[in-house]
């Protein structure tokens, strides 16, 4: 599923951390009419992006948004108290989410001070359900996990031929030195041809060859030994943990997973650093960068094709138009005399 949105956008450039969509190989056949943009698009003292200006991006960014996927899935850290509904900013996020047609479905506390900081906004919400808020000790928020209407992507398959390794030694050692000895006794022949021929058949006599049909699982660039040790201690550290339900087992998951993100982090930082400085000219630099950004390089338009196109058409014309007004007003209050 491609990048839907313009590079020049601050609101996209600045303040928001893409994760590459997790549904680019959706089996579903509907699956282009939505998009899951993990993203964390929030305000905060760090980035120095107040909440106002945050509410103005963020309501151009779903007007954009809206040209181009049908029925979207928003998920994020809106760092809004969506559970405080007289704060001024939050009534501000429920005005524009209602003039979108947009709910926010999560009613629980997503954040160890009990306040709903992330959100998941849909306009459908028959599209979310078994909805659950789980503490998993990444961090000083929680996960959000739940089931969307989306077929299972069909894992792709490799045919390969193998043989078995649980060879009788001696059986086949023995039957080598009988080839042996019934080549002492013809001198005449091409006896590298045969040795060979009579080799290949004791192979397929003791060790014959196999076909199945293997799951391609390819690993993350990246992915080193340490990272899997790292996880397969995190995850015996999770199950003792909920098993003793003790303190000391949590602290303990605690730091595994804090070890684990920190290998990781350093790992990804190596390899992509790497990665660039083999990059000899401009147009492999830019592949790295739209591999980073989620691009990828089978990237395709974004104009989407569940629309139909005259009601497309429709309303890239009404897009334009309000735009161009939109512009046009503060230049007018401004500069009267020159409209």
């Amino acid at each position: 599923m491609p990048w839907p949105f313009s590079q020049d956008k601050s609101l996209v450039s600045s303040h928001i951390s893409l994760i590459k969509p997790l549904l680019e190989c959706c089996d579903s056949p509907d699956y282009k009419q939505y998009c899951l943009d993990m993203s964390k698009v929030n305000s905060c003292p760090k980035n120095k992006f107040t909440p106002k200006q945050f509410l103005a991006e963020f309501e151009t960014f779903l007007d954009e948004f809206s040209l181009n996927v049908h029925l979207p899935i928003i998920i994020g850290d809106f760092n809004l108290h969506f559970d405080n509904q007289t704060e001024t900013y939050v009534c501000q996020m429920r005005d524009i989410l209602r003039t979108h047609l947009l709910t926010q479905v999560v009613n629980l506390p997503t954040q160890k001070k009990n306040h709903i900081l992330d959100w998941v906004v849909t306009p459908d919400i028959s599209l979310i359900s078994n909805l659950q808020v789980m503490d998993k000790c990444i961090s000083d928020h929680k996960v959000i996990v739940f089931d969307l209407p989306f077929c299972k992507p069909k894992p792709v398959k490799r045919t390969i031929t193998c043989r078995n390794k649980n060879i009788d030694n001696q059986k086949l050692g023995t039957a080598i030195q009988g080839v042996a000895e019934e080549m002492k006794k013809d001198y005449n022949k091409n006896l590298v041809d045969i040795y060979n021929r009579k080799l290949k058949e004791l192979l397929d006599i003791y060790a014959p060859l196999k076909t199945r049909i293997v799951t391609d699982r390819p690993s993350a660039p990246w992915m080193t030994s340490h990272i899997k040790n790292l996880k397969t201690e995190r995850r015996r550290a999770e199950r003792k943990w909920h098993s003793t339900s003790l303190c000391v087992h949590r602290d303990i998951y605690r730091d595994l997973n804090r070890k684990l993100k920190n290998a990781i982090e350093t790992a990804k930082k190596y390899y992509y650093c790497h990665k660039i400085e083999e990059c000899l000219t401009s147009k492999a630099l830019y592949n790295v960068a739209n591999t980073l950004s989620g691009k990828g390089g089978n990237s395709q338009g974004s104009i989407p094709k569940t629309i139909p196109a005259d009601k497309l058409a429709e309303r890239f014309g009404n897009f334009f138009i309000e735009k161009i007004a939109k512009i046009r007003k503060p230049m007018d209050t401004a500069f009267p005399s020159l409209f």
